[in-house]
């Protein structure tokens, strides 16, 4: 059996860029976690396409934060300046896979009804949509690491 959950999840990403411009990308994006037989898979919503695995639900957050990380960068080395960065970044991050979306919205339908918990994980309203803020870095603040964890979609 695969058990399905709806997260949200919040992290920030800077960028220093070859093109010589510096960014902060603040991200709250959707995935679908995936559980079955001890592992976690989770799938992006927003943004989609990517895919990564753990052998904890923490673990799985924790690799798709880096593939996320990964991808910016490599939109970051491609970018001529801070314009076609901040494009191509909202074009990976708005690409929604339909499908793992659909499956979403069951999965926090099951979050909202009760049936679905996770402990040690908080829920909070998916009300707001998925974001993506991107601007040119002047100063970069601290944000605690609590406010960067995945949390169930109620």
């Amino acid at each position: 059996m695969v058990n399905h959950y709806p997260i949200i999840l919040r992290f920030d990403v800077n960028i220093v860029a070859p093109a010589g411009f510096a960014a902060l990308v603040v991200i709250a994006g959707r995935a679908l976690a995936m559980e079955a037989d001890g592992e976690f898979w989770m799938d992006g919503v927003n943004p989609g396409g990517l895919t990564a695995d753990g052998s904890t639900l923490h673990a799985a957050a924790s690799a798709f934060r880096k593939t996320v990380e990964l991808v910016i960068d490599d939109i970051a080395d491609e970018a001529a300046n801070f314009i076609e960065f901040r494009q191509g970044v909202e074009h990976f991050f708005y690409e929604v896979d339909s499908q793992t979306a659909d499956a979403w919205t069951l999965a926090r339908e099951g979050v909202k009804s009760g049936a679905v918990k996770v402990e040690g994980l908080l829920s909070e309203p998916a009300s707001a949509p998925a974001v993506i803020v991107l601007e040119m870095e002047r100063r970069r603040k601290v944000v605690p690491e609590a406010s960067q964890k995945p949390a169930l979609a109620a």
